[in-house]
């Protein structure tokens, strides 16, 4: 069993360009994760959950990604999106649909009989983006003790580019404080995830106990959409 500690910090409000190209980036996941929500629908979802998650992805690129030895997938995917994004987005969609079939199985083993609502297949109306470590970059942050430090996350700008921007964060009182007894006491840095709720609040460092399997490094920024 893995186990994790999460510390959070806030991070302090963006200008208008760096919010806009934030925006930019989760309404072109939030699309992404819709798509494939949708074909793993059409390909099967009970096929798609007995995969692993390798498989799973590999299989759903190659029904949506032309290449050349698929040329023509039949369910071909917009252009310009950028191919981490597409593969966190197919890995959401992947853990959402299996999430859902396993609601779906509690509810017909004891919840229909209990009354309990029947479980609706997911829409992205709440999500969370998920980066690969290669898109963030947390030197500044763990570098030193700051009041005011900042981040680097991969955001789309109103040309379509895919950049490093800087977004600034405040570190609270004990937050390296906090980090550096978790390290001593074997945990290690793993997964960096920024949160994007009402308070904007950073993900900063996610520890898992020393002696796990490495994960891929991820980050995420949670959005909650209305209908």
């Amino acid at each position: 069993m893995k186990l994790h500690k999460t510390l959070l910090i806030k991070v302090v409000e963006p200008n208008k360009g760096k919010r806009q190209k934030l925006e930019n980036t989760i309404n072109l996941y939030a699309e992404v994760l819709k798509f494939y929500l949708e074909v793993i629908l059409k390909l099967g979802m009970y096929r798609i959950a007995c995969m692993d998650s390798k498989s799973a992805l590999t299989f759903l690129e190659e029904n949506t990604v032309p290449t050349k030895a698929h040329p023509q997938p039949p369910y071909p995917i917009f252009l310009g999106v950028q191919t981490s994004i597409r593969r966190s987005a197919i890995n959401k969609a992947v853990g959402m649909a299996k999430s859902y079939l396993s609601n779906l199985h509690r509810w017909h083993r004891e919840g229909k009989e209990l009354g309990h609502s029947k479980p609706s297949y997911p829409n992205p109306q709440s999500f969370s983006l998920t980066y690969y470590s290669t898109d963030v970059e947390f030197e500044d942050l763990l570098s030193q003790c700051k009041e005011y430090a900042f981040v680097r996350l991969k955001v789309i700008d109103e040309r379509g580019n895919y950049e490093f921007v800087n977004y600034p964060v405040k570190p609270y009182r004990r937050f390296y404080k906090k980090l550096r007894e978790l390290e001593l006491d074997g945990w290690k840095q793993k997964d960096s995830n920024p949160d994007k709720e009402g308070r904007r609040l950073l993900r900063s460092s996610d520890l898992g106990e020393r002696g796990q399997e490495e994960k891929t490094k991820k980050t995420e920024i949670r959005d909650k959409r209305g209908p």
